[in-house]
């Protein structure tokens, strides 16, 4: 098998990191890879805030925790988030954004860090101290965020994948 289907095929949502930084040459590829995921008629509608700054992590984490009303990150300490917001005004923003994700993900995947897509994010933008960040972070109003990424050195095993649903692919000729 080529090396890009393995990459798919290997790919798994990763929730424990080991406690030390992505180097900025791996976050640099990840994010480039991102930003050559297919946009509806080109109009790249995404924008990629990658936070490493442990006092803004900490502030959205905390309001994540408060909104979903848990008591653990939702980041699972992973040293870097990526948050993914989309220009709510392009018709394809939302799918623009998830294939800038996935691109992300296979990206991380192949060299060999591990990522998680982290939903907690999405309604944190709407509320009134996810406002303030929003601002902080110098995003426009018309840009919602579709979803946020753990991102970082794995920690333990490599998990296995589990069984694909029955009955999900159909060929018709």
């Amino acid at each position: 098998m080529n090396e890009t289907i393995n990459t798919i095929l290997k790919r798994r949502s990763i929730r424990q990191y080991k406690n030390e930084q992505i180097s900025d040459e791996e976050l640099n590829t990840i994010l480039e890879c991102g930003s050559y995921a297919p946009s509806g008629m080109n109009m790249q509608s995404y924008v990629f805030i990658a936070i490493q700054n442990e006092e803004i992590m900490h502030e959205i984490i905390d309001e994540c925790m408060k909104l979903r009303k848990i008591s653990s990150s939702p980041f699972y300490g992973a040293p870097t988030i990526i948050l993914v917001f989309a220009n709510s005004e392009v018709p394809t923003y939302i799918k623009d954004a998830v294939s800038a994700m996935e691109n992300i993900q296979l990206a991380t995947t192949s060299l060999g860090l591990g990522a998680c897509f982290i939903n907690c994010v999405q309604d944190l933008f709407d509320t009134e101290n996810g406002t303030q960040i929003k601002e902080k972070l110098e995003i426009s109003s018309n840009y919602k965020c579709i979803g946020a990424l753990s991102l970082g050195y794995i920690e333990g095993e490599y998990p296995e994948a589990k069984p694909r649903k029955e009955n999900i692919i159909k060929i018709i000729k």
